[in-house]
């Protein structure tokens, strides 16, 4: 696994729980530092609650953005609000498709992509969290928030 290079960026829109300062993920592991950014709306949200054990890495997920055509999106981004009480660890990895029935993108299944493999370290027990916006199929945009318990 090649380790992703932090960085912070800002697109278009407007997202309260990811103001101030966020950290992007790029799949080619350029990223950039920005404050206070203008990042997308999201158009879909989802909350993912995580157990985590201090001073370990935990997988958080492994993000891509594969087209019905079967290639990885062009400008794929992993937009992150950091955590308070721990650290993230992104590195590159390969994912093999898995999309269920019904899915445009069915017929990929079994290949390989490029991907970010998201992980989080806390530093002591307690209770955190952090924000992240994706991008989805069509334009969407997806707000993932990690509710994290560490022990």
């Amino acid at each position: 696994m090649t380790r992703w290079i932090l960085g912070l960026a800002g697109l278009l829109g407007a997202a309260p729980a990811l103001a101030a300062m966020v950290i992007v993920y790029n799949l080619d592991g350029s990223g950039r530092v920005m404050r206070d950014p203008t990042i997308p709306s999201a158009t879909q949200t989802q909350t993912i609650p995580v157990s985590a054990v201090a001073g370990q890495k935990t997988l958080l997920g492994t993000f891509n953005l594969i087209t019905p055509e079967c290639r990885t999106a062009d400008g794929f981004q992993a937009l992150i609000k950091a955590p308070p009480k721990g650290s993230l660890v992104g590195e590159s990895t390969e994912m093999v498709a898995a999309f269920p029935a019904g899915d445009p993108r069915q017929r990929c299944n079994g290949s390989r992509y490029k991907a970010l493999a998201l992980s989080y370290v806390a530093k002591t027990p307690g209770d955190d969290s952090l924000a992240m916006l994706i991008p989805g199929l069509n334009r969407a945009v997806i707000e993932v928030t990690f509710g994290i318990t560490v022990r």
